[in-house]
């Protein structure tokens, strides 16, 4: 094994990153997110079994944490700290606590310190940028990630951190450009994409805003931020269908329905949308997901029926109008169109 660890040891094939590089990476969650400890000659790394009781402390702490009790878990992650003061995970856990437990300056502190050793630039201005805006001073917080900007400055997390509180200042135009460069380094970060959207339609650039949202939606449909911002698609998709562009209408209902919004008249606008664009077969499977969705909607059966009429299947299309009036009995257009079909 010394002789493997000598000839190809895990740094021995690893190619030489530039600066910029080396960020972006930071930036998308690879490289751990900290940078190697640098060691004064004649020392060397702990251990790794030396790191037991420092383990078992986070982990107690943890614990703690979940229960609510942060006060005994702040003293776990301290003690932690002691035992190896190199460790990210005790400096962060320390802060985080502090946070929890109101003790912002405390926690600035924390992060500070976490900060001057360079080991994780990104989670210490984070969080220094979080106690001071904690304390309500927005300026000090923006202050603390453009220091974190001059150690990582490609730093999606960051460049969101900076578009969120210039949006807090009423700064648009500059978070505009803050979320730009975050989603340069990571396309599909969704909180970016989030922040963007909001500082352009905080601009009255509402169908820019929309674009952003809906390649929120369709980039990430599961994320929070998707789901939030899926009222306001529904609402333009509307629009585009009374504007008659089903085509566009179409795309915003879909991403809308990813998101994991689902009400019986988004499938009924969406087949609507569908018919207009001549896709009947189409149609008829937007309004089959409807009803398998929502089997009790009279107006998704309803309009179930008029598509099989039209593709030629009365018989089914029958079944379907007498399924509405067996939920609403004397549904004026479900009768007259049962007695249309009866009488052929």
């Amino acid at each position: 094994l010394k002789s493997f660890a000598v000839q190809a040891g895990p740094e021995a094939q690893r190619a030489p990153l530039d600066a910029a590089a080396e960020a972006r990476l930071r930036s998308l969650g690879y490289l751990g997110g900290s940078r190697p400890v640098e060691l004064a000659p004649g020392t060397a790394l702990p251990d790794a079994k030396d790191n037991g009781p420092m383990l078992a402390a986070i982990t107690e702490g943890h614990e703690l944490v979940v229960r609510g009790q942060h006060a005994a878990a702040l003293e776990k992650f301290q003690a932690a700290l002691a035992a190896n003061p190199r460790s990210v995970t005790a400096h962060t856990r320390v802060g985080e606590t502090l946070l929890a437990l109101g003790r912002h300056d405390e926690a600035f502190a924390a992060f500070g310190d976490l900060a001057s050793n360079g080991t994780a630039p990104e989670s210490a201005y984070l969080g220094m940028a979080q106690a001071r805006q904690a304390k309500g001073d927005v300026p000090a917080a923006l202050a603390a990630v453009r220091a974190g900007l001059e150690a990582v400055p490609a730093s999606a997390a960051l460049l969101t951190r900076a578009g969120d509180l210039l949006v807090a200042r009423k700064s648009l135009a500059e978070a505009e450009q803050s979320y730009r460069q975050a989603l340069a380094s990571a396309p599909r970060d969704e909180a970016a994409r989030y922040g963007l959207a909001l500082a352009v339609a905080g601009q009255g650039r509402r169908a820019d805003a929309v674009a952003e949202m809906l390649r929120l939606a369709e980039d990430t449909p599961r994320a929070p931020q998707a789901r939030r911002v899926a009222p306001a698609l529904l609402a333009w998709a509307d629009e585009r269908l009374d504007a008659r562009a089903p085509a566009e209408a179409r795309r915003v209902y879909d991403a809308v329905l990813a998101t994991g919004m689902a009400r019986p008249e988004i499938f009924s606008n969406l087949g609507l949308a569908t018919w207009q664009l001549g896709q009947r077969d189409a149609t008829l499977a937007v309004i089959d997901r409807g009803v398998a969705r929502f089997p009790d909607s009279t107006d998704l059966l309803y309009r179930r029926g008029r598509v099989l009429q039209d593709l030629g299947r009365a018989d089914d299309a029958l079944a379907a109008f007498r399924a509405v009036v067996a939920l609403a009995p004397g549904h004026p257009q479900a009768t007259a169109a049962i007695a249309a079909i009866e009488r052929r």
